[in-house]
């Protein structure tokens, strides 16, 4: 698993550009507020009817993502695109992730051991907070 997330899939900017046009531009589509998988699902059902077996719903929720943060006022990316959906899902390949109760510390070492650094701790961490959270999970 480590390797696949270190080294990607050959993704890059523009992957749809003469595939598919419409998927680099979904956050018309799936950012008028996401409020759970479906709308996911309702953007690649209309990506399907454009462009059959093309966009992965992985590049879905990356773009997807991109945009939320622009809408909540942080910066825009362009985001590699190229990303295939997998075929199988091991709930073991969740094991060794990180939790959100767990130490800096111990974050910091199970990012490492995908290949990431605290840079990257932060910016997934912080991607995460967006939205609502409750008290209990902060100390002062």
């Amino acid at each position: 698993m480590a390797a696949s997330l270190v080294e990607g899939q050959g993704t890059r900017v523009g992957f749809y550009s003469s595939l598919c046009p419409l998927a680099e531009s979904i956050d018309q589509i799936v950012t008028k507020i996401v409020r759970g998988y479906e709308v996911i699902d309702d953007a690649k059902a209309q990506l399907e009817a454009s462009c059959p077996g093309i966009v992965s719903c992985a590049d879905i929720l990356a773009l997807a993502a991109r945009d939320a943060v622009v809408l909540a006022k942080g910066p825009k990316w362009d985001v590699p695109t190229g990303r295939r959906d997998g075929r199988i899902s091991l709930a073991s390949d969740a094991d060794n992730l990180p939790g959100f109760t767990e130490s800096i510390e111990e974050q910091k070492r199970k990012f490492a051991a995908f290949g990431l650094n605290t840079q990257d701790l932060v910016t997934l961490v912080g991607a995460h907070t967006i939205g609502t959270t409750a008290c209990q999970f902060f100390s002062y």
